[in-house]
């Protein structure tokens, strides 16, 4: 079958693309065989069909490519968010547990940081601007401004039975205020492993019998309660038990009982006032005589006579021959309203070495030196540490510090 021209051209571009039924396909090739002009008109279609294919293969192969590059960004950005997550997660729970890096002492371990550095550098005017001078300003004040009476011990004055006892700082309030029965009291307290207590005879023998499953006598008179030894004590006011190996069980006066015990019977605190009073004497004339000159300054001229005095005790110790090296963060914790960062040192003199701990307690970026440990010792170690205990100098004195030749 021959069909006419204008059906031919019609059919190419279905021809050219197989679209077209075998019947059409069929006369489409009959008729190019005999049609000159159809032929070129073929080829024409042909030539402009592929091109369009190709383009259009390129178009779709970018478009591919792109969409493999936004999944590939939005892989990376996943990562990159979850990377920074593992640490917001670490200083959240650091922040939660008031322990360890977190985001409230970021800047108090960068203070601390700071002044070891100075040490390491050897700015010895740069280590002394970084502490609390303001702070310490205000302490002495505080202190100038308690009278005698004010040394006397912290105490709250309550009643165990029968006789009276006085008890530190917070032992009261933590752990005495809301109990009334004696044995239960004692026996808390024990459990509550609160040293420097003593025992009255005749309730240990109570407790005896109440915890008869968990106390063990040993040979030689003492008692194992809970892994804690307790050993009887012959007081002038009467007959205790208390642990074996504290510095209670070596008293001989009234103020030494006093000095080591955290709950305190009324008998030995009577028979210690005067020496109590004696020495709350001396202790406010010891602070009158050492700080009274700062009643005098304001907390400029303070601090500048103390951060003088502090870097020229540091620059000593350099002349000495010590040097600080840093060895970087060791830890952190949250009490007492403050931030206590742990940083390491290394305090060298020739070839000996000593890595210490330095504890600071930080306010407001600026630094007090709470704390030290060290593992070794070196020449002249005991100066340097009290030379960095920052205190109010008594006298325009330095520490003579060793030199190398010495």
């Amino acid at each position: 079958m021959n069909i006419p021209c204008e059906m031919a051209q019609d059919l190419l571009p279905l021809y050219e693309d197989g679209l077209c039924s075998p019947t059409s396909k069929t006369a489409v090739e009959n008729h190019l065989r005999t049609c000159r002009q159809c032929r070129v008109q073929a080829e024409r279609v042909r030539q402009f069909v592929q091109p369009e294919l190709a383009v259009q293969s390129q178009k779709e192969t970018r478009a591919v490519a792109r969409s493999f590059r936004k999944v590939r960004l939005r892989w990376l950005a996943s990562l990159v968010i979850t990377l920074m997550l593992i640490p917001l997660m670490f200083l959240t729970v650091n922040q939660i547990r008031g322990q360890g890096l977190c985001f409230s002492n970021l800047g108090h371990i960068l203070a601390a940081g700071r002044y070891v550095r100075a040490l390491e550098q050897g700015d010895m005017e740069q280590a002394a601007a970084c502490m609390d001078y303001e702070g310490m300003y205000e302490e002495i004040l505080s202190l100038l401004e308690r009278t005698p009476e004010d040394w006397g011990m912290n105490c709250t004055t309550f009643t165990i039975g029968d006789e009276v006892w006085l008890a530190k700082g917070d032992l009261y309030r933590q752990y005495l205020w809301n109990e009334s029965d004696p044995l239960t009291l004692w026996t808390g307290l024990l459990h509550h492993r609160i040293h420097g207590i003593m025992i009255p005879e005749a309730t240990w023998q109570e407790i005896l019998t109440r915890e008869s499953d968990s106390v063990i006598v040993l040979e030689d008179g003492r008692y194992l309660l809970h892994g804690v030894v307790y050993a009887p004590l012959e007081t002038p006011w009467g007959s205790y038990i208390t642990e074996a190996d504290t510095h209670v069980t070596h008293c001989q006066t009234a103020a030494e009982f006093c000095a080591e015990l955290e709950l305190i019977p009324e008998a030995i605190y009577n028979a210690a006032l005067p020496e109590l009073r004696t020495q709350a004497a001396e202790q406010y004339a010891y602070i009158q005589q050492t700080y009274g000159a700062v009643r005098q300054m304001d907390l400029a001229g303070f601090t500048d006579h103390v951060a003088g005095a502090y870097a020229d005790d540091l620059t000593q110790c350099l002349l000495g021959g010590y040097r600080f090296a840093s060895a970087g963060y060791a830890g952190s914790d949250f009490f007492d309203g403050y931030w206590h960062i742990d940083y390491g040192v290394e305090l060298s003199h020739g070839n000996a070495h000593c890595q210490m701990v330095l504890s600071f307690r930080i306010d407001h970026g600026k630094l007090d030196i709470t704390g030290m440990s060290h593992r070794e010792s070196i020449q002249g170690l005991d100066d340097v540490c009290e030379m960095l205990f920052l205190s109010y100098p008594i006298a325009e004195t330095q520490t003579a510090f060793p030199t190398d030749e010495g």
